[in-house]
C-alpha cells in the first residue's frame, strides 16, 4: 500500500498519467566497509569470544523498480548476504531521483525495510539480529531499451531489533545493541522497459502523452 501510494503522489505531481518504464533483474554485490562485518558486537557477545566477524561476503538478490516519471521511481530490493559463518536475508523499499549526465542518469535515494542477520560458529555458538535496515544509495544508470545496467553505492545502518545469542552450551541469552553498519558496491542487470513515453501537442498547447 505504501509502495503504490508513493507511485501515485509522485506522478500527480508530475502532472501527467504515470509513463510505463519499469524494470526487474538480478543483483550482486559486496560489502567494501567495514573490512569485518559487524562493527562492534553486542558487549555480552564480545565477553563469549566464540564468534568471528564477517571478512567478506557476496550478495545475491533481486531489483525491481518503476519509474513514476523519468525523474523520479520507486522499487523494492530482495537480497541474501552470504559469508563464512554468516548470512543475512533483507527486503527493502526505496526511492531515487534521476539526473541526467551526458549519455548516462546519475541516481540519489533512500530505502528502508526489514533484515535478518545470523553468526554462528563450529561451538555451535549463534547470534540472531533481527534489523530495520536505513539506506542511502547512489550509482549511475544505463538505459538501452528494454535493458537498463546500473552500478551503485549504498550506506546501510540496520537499527537491532530484539537479538538473542545462544552460547557453545545451548543457554539462550538476550544482548543488547551492536553496531550494524555498512558500505557496499552493488551491480545489476534490469529487464523491462525503459523508454520514456513520447508526449505531444494538443490543439489547446498543452502537453500530454
Amino acid at each position: 500500500m505504501t509502495h503504490l501510494a508513493l507511485v501515485a503522489l509522485l506522478s500527480a505531481s508530475a502532472g501527467h498519467a504515470v509513463p510505463t518504464m519499469w524494470g526487474i533483474g538480478p543483483r550482486l554485490g559486496t560489502n567494501v566497509i567495514p573490512g569485518r562485518y559487524p562493527v562492534a558486537w553486542p558487549s555480552k557477545v564480545k565477553d563469549q569470544d566464540t564468534l568471528e566477524k564477517v571478512g567478506g561476503d557476496v550478495l545475491f538478490g533481486a531489483e525491481g523498480d518503476y519509474w513514476a516519471n523519468e525523474a523520479n521511481r520507486v522499487g523494492a530490493l530482495l537480497g541474501l548476504d552470504l559469508g563464512a559463518d554468516y548470512a543475512s536475508y533483507h527486503f527493502l523499499l526505496k526511492y531515487d531521483r534521476i539526473i541526467p549526465f551526458d549519455a548516462l542518469e546519475w541516481y540519489l535515494g533512500a530505502g528502508a525495510g526489514v533484515s535478518t542477520h545470523r553468526w554462528s560458529s563450529q561451538t555451535e555458538a549463534e547470534l540472531k539480529v533481527p534489523a530495520y535496515p536505513l539506506r542511502g544509495q547512489t550509482g549511475v544508470l544505463i538505459r538501452q531499451g528494454s535493458v537498463a545496467y546500473q552500478v551503485q553505492l549504498h550506506a546501510q545502518y540496520d537499527v537491532p531489533g530484539h537479538a538473542t545469542y545462544l552460547d557453545a552450551e545451548g543457554v539462550e541469552v538476550d544482548v543488547g545493541w551492536g553496531l550494524y553498519f555498512q558500505i557496499g558496491a552493488e551491480l545489476s542487470v534490469l529487464f523491462g522497459d525503459f523508454v520514456p513515453p513520447k508526449k505531444r501537442t494538443d490543439d489547446t498547447g498543452r502537453r500530454r502523452r
